[in-house]
C-alpha cells in the first residue's frame, strides 16, 4: 500500500491523500488552498494528469478538503463518497469559490455533474470498492465531517481529515478508534498550541462583546459559513446578548442546509432556536450599524464576503463619530489572507471591483481580538489521540510545521514521518 501526499504536506490547505492499493487509486480529500497575496492562482493539489482515480472519499465540506472534487470527477468520472450534509455544503462552497476565482480549472457544469453523482454515506457503515473497505467515522469538526477508516491488502489505516475530540455546543467530539492500525494519517494544525478551555474563551468573548455594546459600538465576527456561524449563534444565545444580532452572507444558506440534518447535530433544537434569534440584513446594510449590534458575516479569513464592507463601515464610524467598535476572530486565518493581515498588521486588503485597478491596503483603527472557538483538536488532544491509538506509523499532515511535530513524536517512541507534497510513504 502506497500513500502519496498531493496536498497538505507541511502546509495547511489543499488536503489530498492518494492511496494506491489493491490495483486501485483512491483519494481521501480533494481540497484547494485559498488564494493569498502571493498567489496568482488558487493552490491546487499535485494530481498528475496520468493518474486515473477510482474513487474519492471527502472528509468534510471546507474548501481545503472538498474544493478540488469537481476536477477529480471531471478527469476520472469516479464515484465520490461523502456524508449527506457534506454534499449540500460542499456544493454551496465550491460554487462560491468558482465565482470568486473564475480561473479554477473546472466549470459550473462540472460542479453540477459532480454533485449529481456523489454518494451519500452515513457514519459507522462499512462500504466496499472491490477489495477495499472503508467506513466514515464522526470527526466532530463541522456538521457532516468524517474521519476515514480503510482496510485493504491486510492493512488498516485511519485518516483523520480535520477532527475535534472535545464536545462543542454544536457537535459531539470525535470518538477514539478501536483496534490496531498500520498507519494513522493525522492533521497537525494545532500541534504546537494548547487550546484554552471553551468556557474561558466564551467568557472572554462575551466580555468584549458587552463592553463594546455598552460603549455604543458594534461587534463584527468575520465568520466561516459552515460550522462557526452556527456555533457563534448558539454561544450568543446562551449568554442572552441584549442587542440585535445580525447574520449576513453565505452563513444564512449554510445554516438552512445544516438544520435539515438534525441527526448530525448535538442539540438540533437549540441550534434552530439560536438561528431563529438572528436578524437578516436587507439591502440597506447601513441599518445594522445605526445602533449597537452584533454582526456575524462571512468570510472568516476576510477573503471576500460582506465582512469586508462592515469592517470599512465600522472604521469609518470610528473616524467620523469616535465610536469604538470591535472585530472578533473566532477561527484560524492562514498566513497571507485578509484576516491574517488585519490581525498581524492592522490593515485590511480591499480587492478592486473594477478590473485593472490595484488592490488597496487600508489601515484599520479598531480593536481586533482573537477568541478561538477552534473546530480542530489542540496539542493535548492530538497527543492523546495518538497515544491511545498507538499505530505502527504516524503520518503528520495539514500543519505549518509537521516536521517538528513528527520529530517530537519520534522522541516519544512513535514511528512518525512528515512527508512534503509529492512524497510517498509505504505502509
Amino acid at each position: 500500500m502506497k500513500l502519496s501526499v498531493l496536498g497538505a504536506g507541511n502546509e495547511v490547505g489543499r488536503s489530498c491523500m492518494l492511496l494506491s492499493t489493491a490495483g486501485k487509486h483512491v483519494v481521501m480529500d480533494a481540497g484547494l488552498k485559498v488564494k493569498d497575496q502571493d498567489m496568482t492562482l488558487t493552490g491546487l493539489p499535485r494530481l498528475g494528469h496520468d493518474i486515473r482515480i477510482d474513487a474519492a472519499l471527502i472528509g468534510h465540506a471546507h474548501l481545503d478538503h472538498s474544493g478540488f472534487a469537481p476536477e477529480v470527477f471531471r478527469r476520472s468520472r469516479c464515484p465520490i463518497f461523502m456524508t449527506s450534509p457534506t454534499q449540500g455544503l460542499s456544493d454551496l462552497l465550491i460554487k462560491d469559490a468558482k465565482k470568486i476565482d473564475p480561473e479554477l480549472p473546472f466549470g459550473r457544469k462540472d460542479i453540477d455533474s459532480t454533485f449529481s453523482n456523489t454518494i451519500g454515506v452515513p457514519y459507522d457503515m462499512e462500504h466496499s470498492l472491490g477489495d477495499i473497505k472503508f467506513t466514515f467515522r464522526d470527526a466532530g469538526h463541522i456538521p457532516g465531517s468524517a474521519m476515514i477508516e480503510l482496510k485493504s491488502d491486510k492493512k488498516r489505516i485511519f485518516y483523520t481529515s480535520d477532527f475535534k475530540s472535545d464536545d462543542t455546543r454544536l457537535l459531539a467530539g470525535a470518538k477514539q478508534p478501536e483496534g490496531q492500525f498500520d498507519a494513522l494519517i493525522i492533521e497537525s494544525t494545532y500541534s504546537k498550541r494548547y487550546h484554552q478551555s471553551r468556557k474561558e474563551v466564551e467568557q472572554g468573548m462575551i466580555r468584549t462583546v458587552k463592553e463594546t455594546l455598552n460603549g455604543g459600538g458594534c461587534v463584527l465576527f468575520p465568520t466561516f459559513a459552515v460550522g462557526r456561524t452556527q456555533e457563534l449563534a448558539m454561544v450568543l444565545a446562551a449568554y442572552n446578548i441584549d442587542a440585535p444580532v445580525y447574520i449576513d452572507g453565505m452563513g444564512r444558506t449554510a445554516s438552512e442546509i445544516i438544520v435539515n440534518f438534525p441527526r448530525f447535530l448535538k442539540k438540533p433544537g437549540e441550534l434552530r432556536a439560536a438561528l431563529d434569534n438572528l436578524k437578516e440584513v436587507g439591502r440597506d446594510k447601513s441599518v445594522v450599524t445605526r445602533q449597537p449590534s452584533v454582526i456575524i458575516a462571512t468570510s472568516g479569513m476576510l477573503e471576500g464576503g460582506p465582512a469586508i464592507s462592515y469592517t470599512l463601515a465600522l472604521d469609518n464610524m470610528k473616524k467620523q463619530k469616535e465610536i469604538d467598535s470591535s472585530i472578533i476572530f473566532s477561527g484560524y486565518c492562514v498566513e497571507g489572507t485578509g484576516g491574517w493581515l488585519l490581525k498581524n498588521q492592522q490593515v485590511l486588503r480591499v480587492k478592486p471591483r473594477v478590473e485593472g485597478r490595484k488592490t488597496r491596503m487600508v489601515p484599520i483603527n479598531l480593536g481586533v481580538y482573537d477568541c478561538p472557538l477552534s473546530a480542530h483538536s489542540g496539542r493535548h488532544e492530538l497527543f492523546s489521540f495518538i497515544e491511545k491509538m498507538n499505530p505502527a506509523k504516524v503520518v503528520c499532515v495539514h500543519g505549518d510545521d509537521t516536521e517538528s511535530f513528527a520529530a517530537e513524536l519520534r522522541e516519544n517512541g512513535f514511528n512518525a514521518v512528515a512527508p512534503k507534497n509529492g512524497d510517498s510513504v509505504m505502509i
